[in-house]
This record gives C-alpha cells, structure tokens and sequence, in this order.
C-alpha cells in the first residue's frame, strides 16, 4: 500500500517501480525468453537448451584451456510448459493462453477456476495473478499447477 500510494507499481511478484523503470533484464527471464551468459558460472538458454559455465576461476581456465564443450541440459516440453507458467505469472501482466494447445489451454483454465472463484486469480485471453491475494498465494497456484501437469508422467 506504501509504494503503490507513492506512485510504484507492482509488476512483478517481489518488484515495484515507476512506470518507465521496470527492470528489462529480467523479463527475459520471465517470459522464458532465450539468454547467452558469459564469464564463470553464467547460464544461458537457447533451443531448448540449458547450459552453464564452469563456476570456479580453477575450472572456468581449465575448460577454456581444454577447448571442453559446456554441460548441457535439453528442457523437455513439459518442463518448458511448467517454466513458462511458473516464470510468467510472476508478472502481473501474466502469460497468453493463445500460445498454448488447446487442451493444455483447458487444463490450465480448468486448474486454476478455483482460484478465479477466491480472487486469486484473471482468467482470460491471458492469465495473471491478482495483486495483492494472487501474488501472496502464488505459491499454492502454482504447486496446483505443476500438480496437474506432472500426472502426465
């Protein structure tokens, strides 16, 4: 109520700012956007493709010194699904249905009507958090979420 009265807004689950100064870095982040990282123990994704730097200035020389290829991990669809949810309902401006199958579209619809009916929860062409009950339960959306689609195991 402090920074929202002092003109803030609450864009994100743990972040406020004036309009104009949101951080840009991070929303790559949150829309689960491809990032390269550079120097020890920076992680990049790309093509669905985790990888990431050795961390220790030790390993980091030994590596480039070696010509090794990086470690990595290939994100599978599911994980991309959970991520994108997990990541972009951190925003309040939430994350498009439209970019989602139907049936993963309705089982989304389908996961979080309960929340809708508290408040917690806008669903439509898009789906976000509610400020300040969605944010502050986000963790229980979210656990629902990720219930509902590791039963597809």
């Amino acid at each position: 109520e402090i920074l929202t009265g002092a003109g803030f807004e609450h864009y994100e689950v743990s972040n406020y700012a004036r309009e104009g100064y949101q951080c840009v870095h991070n929303r790559v982040y949150w829309q689960n956007q491809p990032y390269y990282g550079f120097g020890m123990g920076a992680a990049s994704y790309t093509q669905g493709i985790r990888f990431t730097r050795p961390r220790t200035r030790r390993e980091y020389y030994a590596w480039i010194e070696e010509g090794s290829k990086l470690g990595e991990e290939r994100v599978t669809e599911q994980d991309q699904l959970l991520e994108t949810l997990m990541l972009g309902l951190r925003l309040k401006a939430g994350v498009s249905l439209a970019q989602f199958d139907p049936n993963i579209k309705a089982k989304i619809e389908q996961t979080l009507q309960p929340y809708q009916q508290q408040g917690w929860v806008s669903l439509g062409e898009r789906v976000a958090l509610t400020d300040p009950e969605g944010f502050l339960f986000s963790n229980t959306i979210l656990a629902s979420l990720f219930e509902q689609f590791d039963l597809e195991d």
